[in-house]
């Protein structure tokens, strides 16, 4: 069960990431777990890289985990604990399940209405947008690695997975930010239309400064880098 001390919920098939309830504590954290690794032993181990990073993000304003504790072992080894993101329905749900659904469920994305699916999805584009602006890009940003949490009418998200995430001291260069637009692209498959997959970018260009790229043609760069990045079939690899 979700709610005894010692009984966890794994939220990752392979035991790495867990939900549990601490002894004392009243609501579940989440736990990642780092194997140790040869490398990890002449640099800061993973866990404690993840704190930080999680660390760095919130102060940047970027939703993600608050990140609440971390230990590592010298050979790499190690645990970090996060707050579970919640929505109003319960644990907020990442954007792979999102479209795809899972467990025989239905696809959230199918079920919401037109105009919520089309402001939830220039939500995520406005997002993805204040991720580049404050120095973040990352290297890993796929579906599974966001969520998406209901609030009332309104949807927000954030990074969980922060692994692939390089807080820069420099702004993210727009060959950066469209690689990275085009690995989640390419992750949702073709379950998204692309009038979808615009209302995103179109999202990432609204109610800023005028860019220095095109919409079209960031668009292109996109839609380029994601064709690479998947198969024939137009699946991810």
């Amino acid at each position: 069960g979700a709610g005894a001390p010692g009984s966890p919920r794994p939220l990752k098939a392979d035991g790495s990431v867990l939900a549990v309830r601490l002894p004392g504590g009243a609501d579940e954290v989440v736990v990642k777990r780092f194997a140790p690794r040869i490398r990890d032993r002449f640099r800061v181990p993973r866990a404690l890289r993840a704190f930080r990073k999680a660390y760095a993000l919130r102060v940047r304003g970027i939703a993600c985990p608050a990140p609440l504790a971390a230990a590592a072992r010298p050979d790499g080894a190690g645990l970090a604990v996060f707050e579970l993101l919640r929505d109003d329905g319960g644990d907020a749900l990442d954007l792979d399940r999102a479209v795809r659904g899972r467990d025989g469920r239905p696809a959230a994305y199918a079920r919401l209405p037109r105009t919520t699916r089309a402001a939830a999805l220039h939500a995520l584009g406005r997002f993805l947008r204040r991720m580049h602006d404050a120095e973040v890009s990352h290297r890993d940003l796929k579906a599974p690695n966001l969520v998406a949490r209901r609030e009332g009418d309104r949807v927000s998200f954030a990074l969980v997975d922060l692994e692939g995430a390089r807080v820069r001291r420099a702004p993210v260069p727009w060959r950066r930010r469209a690689r990275d637009l085009a690995r989640l692209d390419a992750s949702v498959g073709p379950v998204v239309s692309r009038a979808d997959r615009r209302r995103v970018l179109a999202g990432y260009f609204a109610g800023f400064r005028r860019a220095p790229v095109a919409l079209a043609t960031f668009a292109r760069r996109v839609a380029a880098e994601s064709a690479r990045k998947r198969g024939a079939s137009g699946a991810p690899r």
